[in-house]
């Protein structure tokens, strides 16, 4: 049998395990709804995100800008929707979102399990051995826990070509490597998961200086060397840059504004749901603690898939067998038994000192929690030592017909015990629902769709994560092994983000970096609340319904009786022992998205902007709190002022104006760099109003007011990377195979 055939049949392999594993989620019939006793990342952030993506790019428009979370949001910006991501972009321009979502998975987790057997046998693991090791890399607990965190898969993808890559380089020296390097690295960061693609970075870097002194260890004069190598460094750092400008830059301006503005102490960073020794257990025992899928994970200090790394038995014994009979005779053997060892003393930050001494010298590393995410490394390393492993015990075989027969019929054999036991662990963590049942549409949503004014909604209150409705439902399901009806029923209450899929706009949303002024007056409400657990009731504040009037909550969405004034309108019966209704109460405070307002109040300090807010004296129809003082002042009064919205879309509101007095122009929505506002088509300052918002001085007549979002950062980075796409193909048509 040539090696042709060998490989067609090692990567048809690797193909059809991806298909037995898939299976319906192919073709779209089903749908993956993985979750935890919060929430799904799936269904409140990685799909809606995904699908708002797709619904942008079918109308040719960037996905910059979200009016349906948090009053607006810069969707772009936090980087985690992949939202420039060039299979993100394929995908989701050409297939139906659900369709698109399920193969970015099936796309990731294949072409993990290719790159890693184009690398494996690139060092000169054989066809069977890296068949092996791929396997063990693509089906590992790592990608079949983090499967609802589809920026993360996307991004450990690639680890595997980053590595062929820099071999390649460090070989051959051509050009077409450096290109090569610098555009896998910069599609990590477009995937949007920055700590996995600083990881897999600083790992290879470390790889390709081990590697260049192995190549170089007769030669003379080093220093010259590696001053030579600083060249394809610099070139790889500004190709990866240039590609993913069109996201560094926005991130870059929208990180000082956000909750992740600074450094993370280390002391909480290590204490907080650390990996610990006795975790290694799972690298052979996955649910040695319990299993969130059966709703009975055990531990309170820590999260089940951040410190998965399930691989199984017999990987782990053929790793072990790699590293005794190979680490003497194989350079490569010992440089991956050395990084797995480095990648679990890193992770045991509690253990060794290693990840304390690396977080105040290595730079970036502060920015970082939940350091057992490096699994992925020691999982990398740990299948191409078990791949080495295999090709030992291939060799004890001898060489006539019958023992070729029996070799290679032992080694295919090894492989489908690791993909079963490993594909058995995925399926029965991740969760498939038809997909008809799951996109069908909510009843409280064709409830919502009837009102066809502008407004917003609030689901009370997935951010206080003990009284979310979600845990409730985990619980009755027993996790999400069995029965999923609940799961269905409960997205009535519209939980985080899902709104979006239905064009319904929220005051809430989720996000892993939150713009830090909504985070503050998100929590100076939070605390305003009473619950009471066991009867399921709620008591909220007037002041606090009055702020939701002001963010233009209609709306509210709620498991629990809310015992004010509210007027329940709509009922969704949950069917199930222990769930209360989901109930859409009537918000009597509820206010348009736009305002006349008279007066304004000038207050600096953030403090005092807040108290005022949730004053009870404070009246938001009089009243517009700025933070500068304006060219205009108001008027004793709007009244008999009229404004009505001739346009609102993600990124252009146009409003028609008829003042009888000069005031203040108050729209509810975000303020956000690159807002940009004009006044009968004259640039006109924007105030920050109200803490939040966005509000424009407008003199006594007839006026057109529009705002437009052209943000500088974007269009910038856009053309960056543009340049480089194109710089990229001149050099690649002209220099590919040039060397250094």
């Amino acid at each position: 049998m040539n090696n042709k055939i060998k490989y067609s049949l090692a990567i048809s392999l690797l193909v059809i395990l991806t298909a037995i594993f898939f299976g319906p989620a192919i073709t779209g019939r089903s749908f993956f709804i993985t979750g935890d006793i919060d929430g799904c990342d799936i269904v409140d952030y990685n799909y809606p995100v995904r699908d708002f993506l797709g619904a942008s790019l079918r109308k040719l428009s960037p996905a910059v800008w979200n009016p349906y979370i948090f009053c607006g949001f810069p969707s772009h910006a936090e980087s985690q929707g992949g939202y420039f991501y060039p299979i993100n972009i394929l995908l989701f321009s050409a297939l139906p979102s659900p369709l698109a979502f399920n193969f970015s998975i099936i796309l990731s987790f294949l072409l993990a399990g290719v790159f890693f057997w184009i690398y494996a046998r690139t060092i000169g693991i054989k066809i069977t051995g890296s068949t092996a090791g791929a396997v063990i890399y693509m089906f590992s607990g790592f990608f079949m826990a983090h499967l609802k965190h589809l920026n993360m898969i996307n991004v450990v993808t690639w680890i595997p070509l980053l590595f062929y890559s820099i071999e390649m380089l460090l070989r051959k020296k051509q050009i077409k490597y450096i290109m090569l390097t610098g555009i896998i690295i910069g599609f990590q960061l477009l995937a949007g998961h920055l700590q996995l693609t600083y990881y897999s970075v600083i790992t290879a870097f470390i790889y390709a200086a081990c590697r260049f002194l192995s190549l170089n260890r007769y030669k003379k004069n080093k220093m010259e060397l590696l001053k030579k190598m600083l060249f394809p460094i610099i070139l790889v750092i500004i190709i990866a840059a240039g590609l993913a400008a069109v996201q560094l830059l926005p991130s870059t301006e929208f990180k000082p504004l956000s909750t992740r503005s600074g450094a993370l102490d280390y002391e909480q960073t290590a204490k907080s749901l650390s990996y610990k020794p006795g975790d290694l257990l799972t690298l052979i025992l996955p649910a040695y603690f319990g299993d969130p899928a059966k709703a009975n994970y055990r531990r309170a200090d820590a999260i089940f898939w951040e410190n998965c790394a399930f691989v199984g038995i017999l990987p782990a014994i053929l790793s072990i067998i790699g590293i005794v009979f190979m680490f003497r005779r194989n350079a490569y053997v010992r440089f991956y038994s050395f990084l797995m060892l480095f990648s679990f003393m890193f992770i045991l930050q509690n253990t060794f000192p290693l990840q304390k001494l690396l977080w105040y010298c290595l730079p970036g590393i502060n920015l970082f929690r939940f350091h057992s995410r490096y699994l992925i490394i020691a999982i990398f390393s740990l299948a191409l030592l078990a791949g080495s492993g295999l090709d030992y015990i291939m060799e004890q075989y001898g060489k006539t017909i019958a023992q070729k027969i029996m070799k290679y019929a032992s080694g295919v054999l090894i492989i489908l015990i690791i993909a079963y036991q490993l594909l058995s662990f995925g399926r029965g963590h991740n969760a498939m629902i038809d997909s008809k049942t799951w996109f069908d549409c909510p009843e409280t949503v064709k409830f919502l769709k009837g009102d066809k004014s502008l407004y917003r909604t609030f689901t009370l209150f997935w951010n206080f994560r003990t009284l979310s409705s979600y845990r409730v439902v985990w619980a009755l399901a027993g996790g999400w092994k069995g029965d999923l009806s609940p799961f269905v029923r409960n997205r009535n209450l519209l939980m985080t983000n899902s709104n979006m899929i239905y064009g319904i706009s929220s005051a809430g949303g989720y996000s892993s970096i939150f713009l830090k002024r909504f985070y503050e007056l998100q929590n100076t409400l939070a605390g305003t609340i009473g619950f009471n657990e066991q009867t399921w009731a709620a008591r909220i504040p007037d002041n606090f319904l009055k702020i939701l009037g002001l963010l233009n909550v209609k709306y509210i969405l709620s498991v629990w009786d809310l015992r004010n004034n509210l007027m329940g309108i709509y009922k969704s019966v949950f069917l199930m022992d222990r769930m209360p209704d989901i109930k859409v109460f009537s918000n009597p405070y509820y206010l348009p998205r736009v305002l006349l307002v008279p007066h304004a109040q000038v207050l600096k300090e953030k403090n005092e902007i807040l108290g005022t807010l949730f004053s009870s004296s404070f009246n938001p129809q009089e009243t517009v709190i700025l933070e500068e003082e304006p060219e205009l002042y108001g008027s004793p009064s709007a009244e008999g002022s009229t404004a009505e919205i001739n346009k609102y879309s993600d990124r252009e509101v146009c409003i028609t104006v008829n003042m009888t007095n000069t005031a203040f122009l108050l729209l509810t929505d975000t303020n956000y760099p690159g807002w940009k506002v004009s006044v009968d088509g004259k640039k006109k300052n924007i105030l920050q109003a109200d803490y939040l918002f966005r509000a424009v001085a407008v003199e006594k007549g007839r006026h057109i007011v529009r705002f437009v979002y052209g943000p500088v950062s974007f269009y910038f980075g856009f053309i960056i990377s543009l340049l480089t796409i194109i710089a990229l193909g001149v050099v690649f048509l002209k220099k590919r195979n040039s060397t250094l």
